[in-house]
């Protein structure tokens, strides 16, 4: 049997929170953890296994620590890279460093693989090569494991179609898509993105979890049995046109999340009402966060900023240009200069310069509020909370050491 993994992701810290950092890797482990309790022969890692070139020391201890129990099983790991495993310019992949310390055997990184594992034929395409797959044959029994977004899933910037895939395969392992899906080619050949172990940002939220996938090769048809993960933290995501509806939902569902034995979802909140509305909200999430019902909370409010675009537009003025639309919504000429300049010189200096000038100028600071308070989603970010439980953050006691040891 196979175990098909992907896009790990570790060493990501999603919102910059010490304890979504914690969660990629309690993920990661609990995914390959599956390999040895269902004892499967092979794990396919289809890329992204890092979320960097270079990543932190401490996901190089968690990955060693698994592959190694894997290897001390007898478990084969194939792992190829996607675009995060690839150093921008010279250097290895952190998947060749692994392959260094003899802890991954199989490892396509800058070329298109060919194995033969038992009476398997593995063909491994790195995400640098991918435009390649359409040339590639099979001649049995096999997996075609590859990097690369096909047009079916909706992604706008594709590299291939699900037509472009060669036939002649048993199973075709997919990645660089972050939510699971499962395709056939046109002589059934199942196609599967089995998904990211974690959410890493808010348009991969389903309900349907986090999935891994285990194959049955044994037959002349592949078996397809998903297994959902467990340790991923759940999400509170949805619109409300009203704020009771919204902090109804939200309670509800967190308190569920909770006596399951889940851990503290995230919450992610669009408001179409006014924000004068939002006071009640505010209040509830903040008593979530104290009770360690919720784990962070983030709300945007929609209609103001399109609002206030659509009257720059209909109003019948000489010419629409970008300095006269921010001036128009922000409503204060100097700080409308100040965010074009920035605008023109995105770099650390003008950023510091601009928050200094704020800070030193009540004037600036007042108007730069009102902004905040009319266009779309700038007064929840004020008030977005990233608050973590109180023993989150002795971080090396009881964040890592359970992985590391």
């Amino acid at each position: 049997m196979v175990l098909h993994v992907s896009d790990t992701h570790l060493g990501a810290a999603p919102y910059g929170l010490t304890l979504r950092y914690r969660d990629v890797y309690e993920a990661f482990v609990e995914a390959m953890e599956i390999a040895l309790r269902e004892h499967v022969d092979l794990v396919v890692h289809t890329g992204d296994f890092f979320n960097s070139p270079n990543p932190p020391p401490d996901a190089y201890m968690v990955a060693a620590k698994v592959l190694r129990k894997l290897r001390d099983r007898d478990v084969k790991v194939i792992a190829i890279a996607g675009q995060h495993d690839m150093p921008k310019r010279r250097g290895l992949s952190p998947l060749q460093v692994l392959e260094s310390l003899g802890l991954l055997k199989y490892v396509a990184v800058d070329e298109i693989a060919h194995w033969r594992i038992e009476d398997l034929e593995i063909v491994a395409v790195p995400y640098k090569l991918r435009d390649e797959i359409s040339k590639l044959k099979s001649h049995g029994k096999g997996i075609l494991a590859a990097h690369l977004i096909l047009r079916e899933t909706g992604v706008p910037q594709y590299d291939a179609r699900l037509a472009d895939l060669p036939e002649g395969f048993s199973y075709i392992a997919l990645g660089d898509y972050h939510k699971h899906l499962e395709l056939r080619l046109s002589n059934g050949t199942p196609v599967v993105y089995t998904g990211s172990t974690e959410v890493l940002r808010r348009d991969e939220v389903t309900e349907n979890g986090r999935i891994v996938t285990i194959v049955d090769l044994s037959k002349r048809e592949a078996h397809i049995q998903k297994v959902t993960l467990r340790t991923p933290r759940p999400w509170i995501a949805g619109r409300f046109t009203d704020v009771k509806t919204a902090i109804k939902t939200v309670t509800e569902r967190a308190k569920q999340f909770v006596s399951n034995g889940l851990k503290t979802p995230i919450v992610y909140v669009e408001l179409e009402c006014k924000n004068s509305d939002l006071t009640e909200f505010y209040h509830v999430m903040d008593n979530l966060l104290k009770k360690n019902l919720i784990a962070y909370y983030k709300v945007e409010i929609l209609e103001s900023w399109s609002r206030d675009f659509e009257k720059v537009v209909l109003e019948e003025v000489g010419e629409v240009t970008l300095r006269s639309v921010v001036r128009e919504v922000v409503g204060n000429d100097i700080l409308a200069s100040r965010i074009l300049e920035l605008l023109n010189d995105p770099s650390r200096e003008s950023a510091r310069k601009f928050v200094d000038e704020i800070a030193s100028n009540k004037e600036l600071k007042e108007a730069l509020f009102k902004l905040l308070v009319k266009t779309k989603g700038r007064l929840p970010t004020r008030k977005t909370r990233a608050v973590e439980s109180r023993n989150s953050h002795s971080f090396k006691k009881t964040g890592l050491a359970k992985f590391i040891r």
